[in-house]
């Protein structure tokens, strides 16, 4: 597929034309991205997988940076579309260059679980959705032909992603390919033979330590957040909140569990009948009332949310390669709701105690409504702004910030909702330092509570016993977090910087304006600049500049 022009010499100077035009292109170079983003025209398509396709969309953000750099910036929202687009244009030619494309696949990002996650995210009594959900499906051996080339290049220039990565993906291929969608088409045996050239041919040759070591991780963790951070001081701070953290937990515990541990209230609650769900359809619905009640409490209160987002549903998948509930975003025209998904792999109970802030966290007014409301921007925000140019960092920092923020505005007063809340962050805190710990190799210290095994060098073994012992995961839960950890480098961290960020800014806010701050305003204001990178948050409230000012 060749390029197209980035704009025409009309629209040369007009920066947010050329955002979107950039988008288009992406678009095209990245069919099955498009369509988890939610461009619906992109439904039946996946492309190409292959390495070319990844060096024609570094050289689109080359390009688009030279267009930007002869371009007229008339106003405030042009500056800030400009700086946003070279923000992300450059994360893409550094991703590029660095092979980090290739490093960093992992087991839950990756084309062949987004492949599937897009087969089910369909309205099955829409035929024209049915109909590209066939076409995307009869596509998938090219397409899985294509991403083998990638493969191969990860060999020849030894940038092959770490062997545990690699090893679960080829074990979920065998589950895709006997999946009821894939299993009657040729995608079955396309995928039995992707996994089989995986075992075969690539993880052989891959390096079985999962640390990747503290330059890549820096590399990693700033495209996740948007900002540059210092490990080592980001390593302490993660142990400070998960001291402050344990602080507040003894004070629910009081009123939950007098007298009872931490672990003893977790086992408690894990056991209360009365707060569980006993099969996916209780928990879908107890999950969607959930959903419910937040958009009637929350609109016109709190947010003001636009008519098009009232609607969000609450979804169950029987199999995912995560046992994490994740939200799916609405389709661009909405036809398709924003949606929560939670993967049952084989449960039949549902202990409801930390469901409730993770479905806060997901859908309102966590993803949904950050997600949703920046899609509902008007003119003065480009596209490109609204969709693609989402960020970790600020993304799952304002769905951590939204589940704190249910229990401020006293949505979530239940002791047991609220111990959840808490164990969430903890678990936020405990991923700071694990996530770092892992890949950098470094020691828990001798002042972690006590709870923690103190001098110990991190491993995926001690990280899955601190899940299921310190969180109280269950152990395939736990496994399935350190994998994540250890294949999506960086990204663990972004939860707790960005909710933290948010509350700095927060607070800063409060004390330059004193009475007349106001909650409601501040999050108008911070959902205003759509999709920005942490650092750019923080210069845009330091500027005082932004769409309600």
């Amino acid at each position: 597929m060749s390029v197209v022009p980035i704009a025409d010499e009309q629209n040369t100077k007009d920066v947010l034309a050329l955002a979107d035009g950039f988008l288009v292109q992406l678009c095209e170079l990245d069919p099955l991205g498009a369509s988890e983003e939610g461009f619906s025209k992109y439904d039946g398509k996946i492309g190409d997988l292959s390495p070319s396709a990844q060096e024609k969309m570094s050289n689109l953000a080359k390009d688009t940076i030279n267009s930007l750099e002869v371009s007229q910036i008339n106003d405030f929202k042009e500056q800030l579309c400009a700086d946003v687009l070279k923000d992300y244009c450059t994360d893409i030619i550094d991703n590029y260059e660095t092979l980090d494309w290739i490093r960093t696949i992992n087991v839950l990002t990756n084309p062949l679980d987004t492949i599937h996650v897009t087969c089910y995210n369909v309205d099955t009594n829409d035929k024209e959705a049915i109909a590209k959900r066939d076409e995307k499906i009869e596509e998938i051996p090219q397409a899985l032909a294509t991403f083998k080339e990638t493969m191969e290049l990860g060999l020849a220039k030894n940038a092959l992603p770490r062997r545990t990565q690699l090893t679960h993906m080829a074990r979920n291929c065998a589950v895709f390919a006997n999946d009821q969608l894939f299993a009657p088409t040729k995608a079955h045996r396309a995928f039995l033979r992707f996994g089989t050239f995986l075992l075969e041919d690539i993880i052989p040759h891959t390096n079985e330590k999962d640390a990747v070591g503290p330059e890549l991780y820096a590399r990693c963790a700033k495209r996740h957040l948007g900002k540059e951070i210092d490990i080592k001081e980001t390593y302490a701070w993660g142990w400070h909140e998960i001291h402050a953290i344990f602080y507040e937990i003894e004070q629910v515990l009081r009123d939950l569990n007098p007298g009872g541990s931490y672990k003893e209230t977790i086992s408690m609650l894990e056991n209360d009948e009365s707060r569980t769900a006993n099969s996916p359809e209780e928990l879908r619905e107890f999950l969607q009332n959930l959903l419910d009640d937040s958009v009637s409490k929350l609109n016109g209160t709190h947010f003001d949310i636009d008519p098009r987002m009232l609607k969000i549903e609450a979804c169950t998948l029987e199999e995912s390669g995560s046992s994490a509930m994740f939200y799916s975003t609405p389709s661009d025209d909405f036809s398709r709701p924003g949606r929560t998904y939670y993967p049952i792999n084989g449960k039949n109970k549902f202990p409801l105690w930390e469901e409730v802030t993770t479905c806060y966290h997901e859908g309102l007014p966590g993803h949904h409504l950050h997600v949703g409301s920046i899609k509902c921007l008007g003119d003065d925000l480009s596209q490109f702004q609204k969709t693609l140019a989402f960020n970790t960092g600020e993304s799952e920092g304002w769905a951590l910030y939204a589940e704190r923020l249910m229990v401020e505005l006293g949505y979530s007063n239940d002791p047991a909702y609220v111990f959840g809340m808490l164990n969430a962050s903890l678990f936020r805190a405990t991923r700071v330092v694990m996530d770092i710990g892992l890949h950098c190799e470094f020691e828990i210290p001798q002042d972690a509570p006590e709870i923690y095994p103190h001098g110990e060098k991190w491993t995926p073994e001690l990280a899955m016993k601190i899940l299921e012992d310190v969180i109280g995961m269950s152990k395939v839960y736990a496994k399935d977090e350190v994998y994540r950890y250890l294949g999506w480098i960086g990204q663990a961290v972004s939860y707790k910087i960005g909710e933290q960020t948010i509350r700095d800014i927060r607070e800063r806010e409060r004390k330059r304006l004193g009475s007349k701050f106001s909650l409601k305003e501040f999050h108008s204001r911070l959902l205003g600049y759509g999709h920005v990178g942490l650092g750019r948050l923080e210069k845009l409230f330091e500027a005082q500049e932004g769409p309600t000012l």
